[in-house]
């Protein structure tokens, strides 16, 4: 809470509560009703309207989910209390590591097409003083 101006959000009592923030957490009462992902979306779209960049947006929202106020509670940050398990989170195929995987084999393939152009311009003059012992 060393960001917040408050210290903290305010419980019921009208005491401190160090767990969550003031933006977040007014009178006992969470001040944003909605999902995790439409919050996350609101949190990225004021950090850049206050300055950041997307990506810093995106990287300092993006483990929202796993926060006390969301974990377990599936999209909902209010849990139904059922048994059947419709609060849990449901396992996904995240689509971020999709695009990591792509953009390492696309690195990758750029090594090699670099390594590939510059073998095939080198000749015997550019190698080195004496081409006839270092260079095929």
């Amino acid at each position: 809470m060393k960001q917040d101006p408050q210290g903290g959000g305010t419980n019921a009592d009208g005491s401190i509560n160090t767990l969550y923030c003031s933006y977040c957490y007014q009178n006992g009462e969470f001040t944003f009703n909605g999902t995790v992902s439409e919050f996350q979306e609101f949190c990225r779209q004021k950090m850049v309207e206050g300055g950041h960049s997307k990506f810093m947006a995106w990287l300092f929202t993006c483990g929202m989910k796993r926060l006390k106020r969301w974990k377990n509670k599936g999209s909902s940050m209010q849990d139904c209390g059922c048994s059947d398990g419709c609060c849990t989170p449901q396992k996904k195929n995240s689509p971020w590591k999709k695009w990591f995987f792509i953009a390492i084999v696309l690195a990758a393939a750029a090594i090699v097409a670099v390594k590939l152009a510059s073998k095939e311009s080198a000749t015997p003059e550019k190698c080195c003083d004496k081409p006839e012992t270092c260079c095929p």
